[in-house]
């Protein structure tokens, strides 16, 4: 998964203004940006596939299972 370049454009220029020009390069800020962009994506990605499944699950349980069914709603935040 790639990120787009628009989006790690600005963390890469931040990562830039950081180091002041100094010590690095725009590659390797470029680098880091992207990595950090990526797991960002990552965990989002991660935390949809979570709620989804979470809902699945929720609407399996029948009517009637009661104060089951409550408490997996309480995970559903």
């Amino acid at each position: 998964m790639r990120a787009d370049h628009g989006i790690i454009e600005a963390p890469a220029y931040d990562l830039y203004l950081e180091r002041k020009g100094n010590a690095g390069s725009p590659l390797e800020d470029w680098l880091r940006a992207e990595k950090e962009v990526e797991k960002v994506n990552a965990s989002r990605i991660e935390k949809s596939n979570l709620l989804n499944a979470l809902q699945r699950r929720r609407s399996e349980i029948p009517v009637h299972a009661g104060k089951g069914a409550v408490r997996l709603s309480a995970f559903h935040r």
